[in-house]
């Protein structure tokens, strides 16, 4: 095997500095908004791209990987596997390739520097957002709903040809479309992904319509309309994929005057996880041509991880630093000592589920207790009040995601046919949304995902499912009920002891069988839906 560690090493001693470089640049590009940060991103990724399409080095790749001896060293094994979908992945016309980085270079700063037109001025999301959340006059949301789209036909042209460009990368590999070369890559079958969806939506059916009957009867009321004239504006997000905000158990009032960042620090403190350096390291309020969303990035796992957030007072922003830290905690507990191409993830899906695990302790009656100071008996009074309405949230945001994997999956399949329609016809499928006055608008296109995250929905939901099974073996593993979780440090140390330190080291799948004895499946998830 000294073959096989000396094509590690010598990769090693190639891409770490330039994946820092990398990180740096990236993070760089998404504060400013400055188009030279953004060109020396696409730069250093083409550089990359550059060491992975080496046609020499992915043969030797694929040597080493078919070689049964390869199994008795399983941290070998899985840097070879690693490797191999990388390699894979930056083969073909180089060209290309650059073009797709330089495209979705570009796509990305559009969006990140882009500011709507609304009543004669330049407002940023975080203001149209809030508006959208709480106005009570249907032409006022319209309009601010209209607002979040406005970018939609600037980027519509541009996303239909990364698609394309995108589709011919797979094809040259091999693949029909970059949708099918994209869960390859990310071990995800897509067979298997398709069949889960098509479960959860069949199951989950009976409880959308029952939510969707008093959540339509309640903002039919808040816009003194009736239910038959709600349309997507009314559901108080740009695209519905959150549960819309409900006065009695909105938690906006307890963190409106709070610090985010010190309450956020506080939580993960309390459960053993510090994350005092990484809050330090971050950027977490609004500039201009900073990106408008939030994101964690480990420039250098873990030693160097941070957030990017834009914090106003209230529920979401306290939410978001939950979700964007629990990613950051995950990079920032790895394994130092691991090899370098195994100090990450085993998945997105992985991180994900971590950052949504975290999140939902915001209801959690410990938290608005001992974090937010909440009163204890109006902590418990909350936590039970919030129960279902976060079952609901669940429930809204897997049908979206059902709007988005569906959608992004026949655009790759057909990016001629007409996507507006498309786009529309998938949200009244899922999501049982009225947009026949919007058929003929891109709306599709004013979500950035499809640029910067593409064929990555998925990982949102099989992040719940995940949370879903990882909260059950916390609580199979560490008495919550009796000490339970905040001001626990048992907590923190059974994620970083069965999860957190171990890597890359193991196939998702794997992994999530050895930290909570069986594998990856919906009946955790389905049961806190309340299924």
């Amino acid at each position: 095997m000294s073959d096989v560690r000396s094509f590690i090493a010598a990769r090693t001693a190639e891409l770490e500095p330039l994946y820092r470089d990398c990180g740096l640049a990236c993070w760089d590009a998404n504060i400013t908004g400055k188009p030279e940060d953004f060109d020396r991103m696409a730069t250093l990724q083409k550089q990359t791209l550059d060491i992975f399409s080496n046609t020499e080095n992915f043969e030797k790749v694929k040597a080493f990987r078919a070689d049964p001896a390869l199994k008795s060293d399983p941290l070998l094994a899985r840097q070879i596997e690693l490797l191999y979908n990388w390699y894979r992945g930056a083969q073909g016309d180089q060209e290309l390739l650059k073009r797709i980085v330089d495209l979705e270079s570009e796509v990305v700063r559009e969006f990140n520097v882009y500011r709507a037109d609304y009543d004669g001025e330049k407002r940023g999301n975080n203001y149209l957002e809030e508006i959208l959340k709480t106005t009570r006059n249907s032409d006022e949301a319209k309009a601010t709903w209209e607002a979040l789209k406005q970018v939609g036909p600037i980027a519509a042209p541009r996303i239909v040809e990364l698609v394309k460009l995108r589709n011919q990368h797979a094809r040259n590999l091999g693949c029909s479309n970059f949708y099918q070369l994209s869960l390859e890559l990310n071990e995800i079958d897509q067979d298997w992904l398709f069949d889960l969806l098509g479960q959860l939506e069949k199951q989950s059916d009976p409880l959308f319509r029952e939510m969707r009957t008093e959540l339509d009867a309640r903002l039919a009321d808040e816009f003194s309309i009736a239910v038959a004239d709600l349309r997507p504006w009314h559901y108080r997000n740009a695209f519905f994929q959150e549960m819309p905000p409900d006065d009695s158990v909105d938690l906006t009032p307890t963190f409106r005057d709070q610090d985010l960042a010190e309450i956020t620090e506080a939580y993960y403190d309390s459960i053993g996880l510090d994350i005092s350096e990484m809050v330090e390291a971050s950027d977490l309020y609004e500039k201009e041509g900073k990106d408008q969303h939030a994101f964690c990035i480990g420039i250098e796992i873990p030693s160097d991880v941070r957030v990017l957030a834009n914090v106003k007072p209230g529920e979401y922003w306290a939410s978001t630093m939950l979700h964007e830290f629990g990613h950051a905690v995950y990079y920032a507990y790895v394994d130092p000592e691991l090899p370098f191409f195994l100090r990450n993830v085993p998945h997105t899906m992985t991180t994900e589920a971590v950052a949504m695990m975290n999140e939902r302790f915001l209801s959690d009656a410990g938290f608005l207790e001992k974090i937010a100071g909440m009163d204890a008996v109006r902590a418990k009074e909350v936590e039970t009040a919030r129960r279902k309405y976060e079952s609901r949230k669940y429930l809204v945001f897997l049908r979206w995601v059902l709007v988005m994997t569906h959608f992004e999956r026949a655009m790759y399949e057909n990016p001629d046919q007409d996507l507006n329609q498309l786009w529309w016809k998938t949200v009244e499928r899922f999501q049982w949304l009225n947009g026949a006055e919007r058929h003929a608008y891109p709306d599709w296109a004013s979500k950035l995902h499809l640029v910067s995250a593409p064929v990555y929905y998925h990982s949102y939901l099989l992040g719940e499912m995940t949370a879903s099974q990882l909260l059950a073996a916390l609580r199979t593993n560490v008495d919550v009920e009796k000490e339970g979780c905040i001001g626990n440090t048992k907590v923190g140390a059974f994620f970083v002891n069965s999860l957190f330190r171990h890597g890359a080291t193991k196939h998702w799948n794997d992994q999530m069988t050895e930290t909570t004895g069986e594998p990856l499946n919906p009946r955790f998830f389905l049961s806190d839906l309340g299924a």
